[in-house]
């Protein structure tokens, strides 16, 4: 089985802060309305995941909690299942990952995938892993 790597907060010190660590873990198989993705880059957002860190805003329960950050991942396609054929090997993609070396997008409705859009502008991994910032600035906007 194909091993990942991704990034964990867990329940930390006494002053409240979490500790970051980076655990291995197994690539799950998809399923057939899943696409496997294999991560180039990841966008921190400095609001939630401070939160996140610092365990502010959180429950006790959450606190006590493992929590995987992040919400945004760039990529290229491993796989995908059966439901999926708009996404082939190898096909450059923005989904909603964690921190991870992998990511499995899935899909409610493979016929209209929201979770996962290609990338077929010319643009960096950095500045398409921005864009989701700007889209919560847009709707603190509206």
């Amino acid at each position: 089985m194909q091993k990942g790597r991704r990034i964990v907060s867990l329940p930390g010190r006494s002053n409240g802060n979490r500790i970051i660590e980076i655990e291995e873990f197994d690539v799950p198989k998809i399923c057939d309305n899943q696409v496997l993705v294999r991560v180039s880059r990841t966008q921190v957002s400095a609001g939630s995941e401070t939160t996140f860190v610092t365990g502010d805003y959180m429950s006790e329960s959450e606190k006590e909690a493992p929590r995987y950050t992040g919400y945004t991942s760039i990529g290229n396609v491993l796989e995908s299942g059966k439901s999926m054929p708009l996404f082939r090997p190898g096909d450059r993609v923005f989904t909603y990952g964690i921190h991870a070396s992998h990511w499995v997008s899935e899909e409610p409705d493979p016929s209209n995938p929201v979770n996962i859009q290609h990338l077929n502008f010319d643009i960096t991994d950095e500045q398409a892993a921005m864009s989701r910032l700007g889209d919560v600035a847009l709707h603190g906007i509206r």
